[in-house]
């Protein structure tokens, strides 16, 4: 036999299972890596559409208000919950007048719409939701009948598979309000 027909020694092939190794080990983090990226992207993605879906339908029938109406559990304006009467010329409920109130509810941690004693959940993994009032010139309003626009801030999050956390605020003019008059 010469010195061509020669095969590989035990210790060359160690070495070359070795750095096969290590380069697949390096790839599977990578590949694992991506995933998890992959899935808290997803998750993320999943959380701020359910907070805008939430958001964009409770925003669509405050716009229908009437008025702020005082809640008697907060003597007035409520900073966590509002309820609003809506006009008869709604596009939900047409030639009705009704009264909705939006809430968090602490337990299930999901956002609220109570009609009555009809309940119905927009959204879940809210945190906080907050409403901030405020008159025609634009100061904070003290009485529910100086209200023309409400500042809706909702938070929501997931702690699966790592902590996530969105936060949305959005304005609304009431719309049966005379709306703030710009400066000269």
């Amino acid at each position: 036999m010469g010195s061509q027909d020669r095969g590989l020694t035990l210790i060359e092939v160690i070495v070359t299972l070795a750095l096969l190794g290590t380069a697949l080990g390096a790839i599977a983090g990578m590949v694992q890596a991506t995933f998890r990226s992959m899935l808290l992207t997803e998750r993320t993605l999943e959380v701020q559409q359910n907070v805008r879906v939430a958001v964009d339908r409770m925003v669509e029938e405050l716009r229908w208000g009437e008025a702020v109406l005082a809640d008697p559990r907060c003597g007035g304006l409520c900073p966590e919950r509002i309820s609003v009467r809506v006009a008869p010329h709604n596009p939900r409920r047409p030639g009705e007048a009704y009264t909705v109130t939006f809430q968090r509810d602490r337990v299930q941690r999901e956002l609220e719409r109570r009609i009555g004693l009809a309940v119905n959940n927009l959204a879940g993994s809210i945190e906080s939701l907050s409403f901030r009032y405020f008159d025609s010139a634009g100061a904070p309003a003290t009485r529910p009948q100086d209200v023309v626009r409400v500042e809706v801030t909702v938070v929501a999050s997931e702690t699966s598979p790592q902590p996530t956390s969105r936060t949305l605020v959005t304005d609304v003019f009431l719309r049966n309000r005379p709306a703030a008059s710009p400066p000269p």
